[in-house]
């Protein structure tokens, strides 16, 4: 591990140093050159052309591995991709990048300024222990740690605690199962199987999405699979199982109803529909996540919209414009500032009761929420009961 980082830190350096000056940072680039291809990636970079070495950098496997590197006016190419912007305003305008899933900007006063935000971004990223992505379920909670391998914590016994070893890239937590993707694209899932909702059906292995990283459902499972159709396995009550046909780039499901954003930004949603839960409103979305009984989304402007069962005020999501959110028994989500919103529910738990910080990605659970700090550390609140809140040693934030 730490002769990995250490090469790391030392390929960033060098490049960084390359860049600041103009040079070519091919000698140590170890991913090809990045091309504007970025069907099927998780991030993009948007930087101008001045900036092709830094971004170059920052697309290697080392960091990020993503081939889609694009320029200002390339950015339509982008989907619901977590977004790096290279640059200040001046070299990648605000406008460009309206209605992107950004995660930060890395910019500074000059260019040695910019490759130092870089490089302290790139170590961040590196430390031993950070993580990069979450999930909660009902019955616990996993993380992706910035080596790429699981960590899951919760209830005993609840089958998600049961993470197979390897690398993977996306999870998704339910309340007995959960399910990832792995570094070579393969689906595995893991946990109670009493429905068939760890059985993937063939031609999914090679998914893209598990259920936009939300929770793996109530007995069922889907993943987007590599031609972005979208194949769903186990409990079939209300038809939730039934996807409609066509090209998708982000998937949500809870246990009534699904929902997933198609290629063209449009929402479509199905299973039960009893509140208008599966009714979506027109417009163009670029991340949903469904609830019980509602499902909330993040239009292309960052606004929120909330669509099904208004009880308790989950459809009552707060003004603003946001980069991620995440339904179940509340809601929450990450302001364009960093900040965590949550709202709706009973929250005899807490589980509404966001920290004061800032944070990079949330996790709603039935009974507990979680969400990944700035640092790259683990903050979980809500009921502190059953392991809900035991974030591993390591990943968990400082109080």
């Amino acid at each position: 591990m730490i002769d990995i980082y250490a090469k790391r830190a030392a390929a960033a350096v060098l490049a960084l140093s390359l860049a600041v000056f103009g040079l070519s940072a091919a000698p140590v680039a170890a991913h090809p050159t990045p091309e504007p291809e970025c069907s099927g990636e998780t991030y993009a970079v948007v930087a101008a052309e001045g900036d092709a070495a830094m971004a170059e950098l920052i697309a290697s496997w080392q960091v990020l591995d993503t081939k889609c590197v694009v320029e200002p006016d390339e950015t339509d190419r982008i989907g619901s991709h977590e977004v790096v912007v290279l640059g200040g305003t001046k070299a990648v305008q605000d406008s460009a990048v309206t209605g992107l899933n950004i995660i930060v900007r890395l910019a500074g006063a000059d260019r040695v300024a910019t490759a130092r935000a870089v490089l302290e971004w790139i170590d961040a990223r590196a430390a031993v222990g950070s993580a990069q992505r979450i999930t909660a379920g009902t019955g616990g909670s996993c993380a992706i740690r910035s080596d790429n391998t699981l960590a899951c914590w919760g209830v005993t016994g609840s089958g998600l605690l049961d993470a197979p070893p390897g690398t993977y890239t996306a999870v998704a937590a339910g309340v007995t199962h959960a399910c990832a993707i792995r570094s070579d694209n393969i689906l595995a899932c893991w946990g109670d199987n009493d429905l068939g909702q760890l059985d993937a059906p063939a031609g999914t292995h090679t998914a893209v999405s598990v259920a936009g990283d939300g929770r793996a459902g109530y007995g069922y499972s889907c993943a987007i699979r590599s031609d972005n159709a979208i194949a769903c396995w186990g409990n079939n009550e209300y038809g939730k199982a039934d996807p409609p046909a066509g090209s998708y780039i982000d998937i949500s499901v809870g246990p009534r109803h699904s929902c997933a954003i198609r290629s063209d930004n449009a929402i479509a949603c199905w299973g039960n529909n009893e509140y208008g839960n599966a009714d979506p409103p027109a417009g163009s979305y670029i991340d949903i996540s469904v609830g019980p009984r509602h499902s909330c989304a993040i239009r292309s402007d960052n606004t929120i919209a909330c669509w099904g069962r208004n009880r308790w005020g989950l459809l009552d999501a707060p003004a603003g414009t946001y980069t991620d959110i995440d339904a179940h028994a509340h809601s929450c989500a990450i302001r364009t500032d960093n900040a965590i919103a949550c709202w709706g529910g009973v929250n005899v738990t807490g589980a509404a009761d966001a920290p004061v910080g800032a944070y990079t990605a949330v996790a709603a659970g039935s009974f507990h929420s979680c969400a990944i700090h700035s640092d790259n550390t683990i903050a979980c609140w809500g009921f502190d009961e059953l392991g809900l809140l035991d974030v591993p040693e390591g990943l968990r934030a400082t109080p």
